[in-house]
């Protein structure tokens, strides 16, 4: 009988030399086209035993999973016998029956161990230990956020994608999909946005700053957008309107205005990032695209985004940060440093009025700024007695009313909501 010899590297780059039958091959095959392909890691009640992993067999032979195991993020062993069938689906579960009851899916299990909620790999090992697949996944940007305990699992968006990037998964639109077609599948996914990084962190009034992105896409990347958005100084933007003294007395649960003026395409403007060596771009070629935002004065508050889309005929268009992402844009801070201060009223220093208190003094103790409007800051403090908030009147005291951005050593945590705590 004669043999065929096989020189295959598998999807972790490992090399393997089969001597065996053709059948041993397609064996081989098979194995590599289980892919890990949703995960439910932190259901939205969380005393509910929910966790949930779905594999899915892109192949077009049934793969034999007898002996195969989780290796990484749980520990479950598939029985003798079990198997995938071609385009199938299998659930394995934290507990059987509660899947049942919820989706009405038949699962395996349970499972020893729990998904954690924040972030692990989970990796998927044939019956002799070598990996199948892995994914570590994350709970922050380039990864999907509503799957973190908002009651969505996370999906990926076509098995044929790179699982181990982000961009690849998106939450479930509203329940997951436990042994079905994902709810956010699509023939095309988007270009993959990751590694943003702006520099200098936080630039002074005179240094423009580079903004760089890693974009990648199978039909090849057709072309990167950085759109910013400045705010002035004394003139904060918010994302949503705050509810008047009248409606927060009366109803401080009801939802927040979206503020037309954030997201008026006229205020953000549009650099065209490179990634041909021109422009501030170090490496051409690299996947990596820079675009240079000019240097704003001080004190200026700098939003910006990111859109990508691919050479597809039909083109798969991307923004981050991604929709479910509640800060809604990157940001940085141009910032002179924390000046002189010269008291006018009153002082304790033994000069008396018309000491200078110098910057290294002023910055012995940590600095913390709030940008946020005028009007929203004197509503909040309520020094107007027409402002103030009954005690009684807990629904209204409870509510982080106003919006603003909050800095601290060279951060921006933009679009944060306070009240006035008491």
């Amino acid at each position: 009988m004669n043999f065929d010899s096989i020189f295959v590297r598998s999807r972790f780059g490992r090399s393997l030399f089969l001597c065996g039958l053709i059948v041993s091959f397609q064996t081989s095959i098979a194995r590599g086209e289980i892919v890990l392909n949703e995960i439910h890691y932190e259901p939205e009640v969380n005393i509910d035993p929910g966790e949930f992993v779905e594999i899915y067999n892109t192949g077009e032979v049934s793969v034999d999973l007898s002996g195969w195991s989780f290796t990484n993020g749980i520990d479950f062993t598939f029985p003798q016998g079990a198997s995938l069938g071609p385009n199938g689906y299998l659930v394995i579960a934290e507990d059987p029956d509660f899947i049942q009851s919820v989706y009405s899916v038949a699962s395996l299990g349970p499972y020893n161990g729990s998904l954690s909620n924040e972030g692990e790999e989970v990796e998927l090992s044939d019956s002799m230990g070598d990996p199948v697949d892995r994914v570590d996944y994350g709970i922050e940007f380039p990864w999907p956020l509503d799957s973190s305990g908002q009651g969505s699992s996370m999906e990926l968006l076509n098995p044929s994608a790179d699982n181990n990037l982000g961009g690849s998964w998106k939450a479930s639109q509203g329940e997951p999909t436990p042994g079905a077609v994902n709810s956010a599948f699509t023939e095309n996914p988007p270009p993959q946005i990751r590694q943003v990084n702006h520099s200098p962190q936080q630039p002074t009034s005179s240094e423009q700053t580079k903004v760089t992105v890693k974009v990648t896409d199978p039909d090849g990347v057709q072309n990167v957008t950085l759109l910013y958005q400045t705010v002035d100084p004394g003139d904060y933007v918010p994302a949503f309107l705050p509810l008047s003294h009248t409606q927060l007395l009366a109803d401080g649960d009801q939802p927040l205005t979206p503020n037309p003026a954030f997201e008026d395409p006229n205020s953000w403007d549009v650099v065209y990032m490179l990634d041909d060596g021109r422009g501030g771009d170090e490496i051409p070629n690299d996947s990596i695209y820079t675009g240079i935002i000019p240097q704003q004065p001080n004190r200026t508050l700098v939003r910006y985004r990111i859109e990508a889309a691919d050479n597809h005929p039909e083109p798969g268009t991307v923004r981050a940060p991604f929709a479910d992402d509640p800060s809604l844009n990157f940001a940085y801070y141009s910032y002179d440093g924390v000046p002189p201060y010269t008291p006018t009223d009153r002082t304790v220093h033994p000069d008396g009025l018309g000491h200078a208190y110098d910057p290294d003094t002023l910055t012995s103790l940590p600095v913390y700024q709030l940008i946020t409007r005028p009007q929203d800051i004197l509503q909040c403090m309520a020094y107007n007695t027409s402002q103030q908030i009954p005690k009684e009147n807990y629904s209204a005291r409870r509510t982080f009313n106003w919006e603003g951005a909050f800095v601290y050593n060279g951060i921006v945590y933009d679009h944060m909501r306070y009240r006035l705590r008491g």
